[in-house]
């Protein structure tokens, strides 16, 4: 898990942006970014981005809007640039973004680069795998019977009369028409599939729902695919707090551990102190704006070390006496004690000193 921190305008997103510019949903090219994109909105000044993977089936990925040609290039794990790279090869590590607009209808949209996408992925190939194509044989037979029932004597008057002007169009031809139901889609069986909500025993379309409630489909989205399917998934998500109370940010912070736990890679930016776990200080990524060589704007990005911490620490309460022995300790005790993460942080980042560690342990059991 990496989690992205900073202020407002650091880059955090800037960053998940070119995550998915280069493995989300649509190929990249110069074509897709707008002119907010480029610095000042000038797109003469070019953009370079580059992707280094460990266990993808390559190792490099660069984007470049300045190159003549083949703006995006794909290397081995040896260098050598791989040749024909495809959105087929793209999308072995296909990366399911969630914004902060929270769009519903796009995160269960049916392409390989949704998380939703990459769920029914996985239900159509356990289903494939598990009975050497029986089911599917048999869904076929099924659905032939369920679609007699809406053979009517109308619908055949309709199809004979548009075969019929077809043909007598095409007199030579061998060409004939007929209707299909277009139900079963053999490439990916649950691709029909989409979220229905249950109001009072009454089937709603999420539309007609607040967007909280969409969110916390979205949210539940992430939970149940860590819960179901494990690893191989890369996933981001802007600013998980939107929309939620501090309780439910936790549960989801819980879940997050969850997603990561079973192989998963998650990339989350956040204002929130709920999604930092000072305790594995190796995922909090710092990201500021400095001043470049230029005289420009530019982003930096760090991980936090202790002593950043701490320093932090210090400037909120400087009257209490803490080192990073001492503070360290008390992670310890924290930790084994099996509190919740996010009362440390509450803790740290509390507006008011607590002078002493029997108090602290009072005030982390809230």
């Amino acid at each position: 898990m990496t989690v992205l921190i900073g202020a407002n305008n650091a880059g955090k997103t800037n960053i998940l942006s070119a995550l998915n510019l280069l493995i989300g949903e649509r190929w990249p090219m110069p074509g897709n970014l707008a002119d907010a994109d480029f610095y000042q909105g000038d797109r003469t000044r070019p953009i370079y981005i580059r992707l280094d993977f460990k266990d993808a089936p390559y190792g490099r990925l660069e984007f470049d809007t300045g190159a003549a040609q083949y703006n995006l290039k794909a290397y081995d794990h040896s260098g050598n640039q791989v040749r024909g790279f495809n959105n087929d090869n793209r999308a072995q590590s296909a990366f399911a973004y969630v914004d902060a607009s929270r769009s519903f209808d796009r995160q269960f949209g049916t392409s390989h680069f949704t998380l939703f996408g990459q769920a029914i992925r996985h239900l159509h190939n356990d289903l494939r795998g598990a009975d050497h194509g029986q089911t599917l044989a048999n869904l076929r037979d099924t659905l032939e019977k369920a679609h007699d029932f809406l053979r009517t004597d109308l619908y055949k008057t309709f199809e004979t009369s548009l075969r019929d002007a077809f043909t007598a169009q095409l007199k030579a031809s061998r060409y004939d028409v007929q209707f299909e139901f277009r139900i079963l889609d053999e490439t990916n069986l649950y691709r029909g599939l989409y979220p229905t909500l249950i109001d009072r025993g009454e089937s709603r379309a999420p539309s007609e729902a607040g967007s909280g409630v969409r969110n916390l489909l979205v949210l539940a989205l992430f939970h149940a695919f860590s819960d179901a399917f494990k690893g191989g998934a890369v996933l981001g998500i802007e600013e998980p707090e939107l929309y939620l109370h501090p309780h439910a940010q936790r549960s989801l912070m819980e879940q997050f551990e969850g997603i990561v736990a079973a192989g998963n890679q998650l990339f989350i930016s956040s204002h929130s102190a709920i999604f930092l776990d000072i305790a594995r200080r190796y995922r909090i990524v710092l990201v500021e704006r400095c001043d470049d060589e230029q005289q420009s704007f530019c982003t930096q990005v760090h991980t936090v070390t202790a002593e950043a911490l701490l320093n932090a620490r210090k400037k909120l309460h400087p009257g209490v006496p803490v080192t990073c022995k001492n503070c360290g300790r008390f992670c310890e005790t924290f930790e084994l004690r099996k509190w919740r993460r996010h009362s440390i942080l509450a803790l740290l980042l509390s507006s008011k000193a607590r002078p002493n560690a029997k108090r602290y342990h009072s005030y982390a059991r809230l």
